[in-house]
């Protein structure tokens, strides 16, 4: 056999001599079951907060991406009318003006509530600690806006929005006038801003009763901007529904007759029932 011939046994057999420099030994099974594991606990733990945030939490994070983009105001719907059994209004609904507060525009700019709490309190003289208060307490999944003061004067709301502040709207809103107010207050009572939220409810009679059924749904504005900020158009996404009126068995005239006797001195009483001076 020729010297410079290569047979193929001396390419893939090595001398039993050769020593070998590395072992190679196979991955065992418990090293993929461990690898499994982890990767089907970090994929529930992934998919579980996911479904957490778009089940649970949904709601409230639209709302924050959707206030990014727009600026939400809330529209006051005006109360129910109260009337007697005839069906003659007892209490009548005034224009007015309140004040609210765009919650997203204050997160936006936390920095600014603090100025804007001084100016707004000073217009509406107000104690800035319970301003600041209620704006801390805001229930940002609840409402989009938070009334800082109802019924306030023209001179106040002209005041106001010479601020200019974003975070600050003034629109239209109802008080409650109660004609006759004293022969027919022990029986209707009265409607009031609630110490929490700063929203209109019954206080005493039958504004309190029957609250659920006076009040009405508020609705909401829209005000559409682009990526800087500058108002685009505006829309209501929500008209506000006035509450339901509450007929009840009164007489009007009757009960005003007897208000005005007494008033002017007169007794009315038994035996007969007649009023007498």
């Amino acid at each position: 056999m020729a010297k410079n011939e290569l047979n193929f046994e001396d390419l893939t057999i090595k001398s039993d001599s050769e020593e070998h420099d590395y072992l190679e030994l196979p991955i065992s099974k418990g090293v993929f079951i461990l690898m499994i594991a982890v990767i089907g606990l970090a994929s529930f733990l992934v998919l579980g907060r996911v479904g957490f945030l778009n089940l649970a939490r949904g709601d409230f994070y639209a709302k924050r991406s959707f206030s990014n983009a727009h600026k939400v105001v809330e529209l006051p719907a005006p109360r129910g009318i109260i009337t007697d059994r005839v069906g003659k209004p007892l209490v009548e609904n005034a224009s007015s003006f309140s004040v609210f507060a765009s919650i997203s525009e204050l997160l936006k700019k936390p920095e600014d509530v603090e100025k804007l709490v001084n100016e707004v309190s000073a217009i509406l003289r107000q104690n800035p600690e319970e301003l600041r208060g209620l704006i801390e307490k805001a229930n940002i999944e609840r409402r989009a806006s938070l009334p800082l003061a109802r019924n306030i004067t023209v001179s106040q709301a002209i005041a106001l929005r010479a601020l200019n502040f974003p975070a600050i709207e003034v629109t239209d809103d109802y008080t409650r006038e109660y004609l006759n107010g004293p022969a027919f207050s022990h029986l209707i009572g009265y409607s009031g801003v609630s110490e929490e939220n700063n929203e209109i409810v019954g206080r005493a009679g039958l504004e309190a009763q029957y609250d659920e059924i006076l009040r009405g749904r508020d609705g909401e504005e829209v005000f559409y901007r682009d990526a800087m900020g500058k108002p685009l158009d505006k829309k209501v996404v929500a008209t506000p529904a006035i509450g339901a009126d509450l007929r009840t068995t009164l007489d009007a005239d009757l009960q005003l007759y007897f208000y005005n006797r007494l008033r002017n001195g007169l007794r009315c009483g038994p035996p007969d029932g007649a009023c007498r001076g």
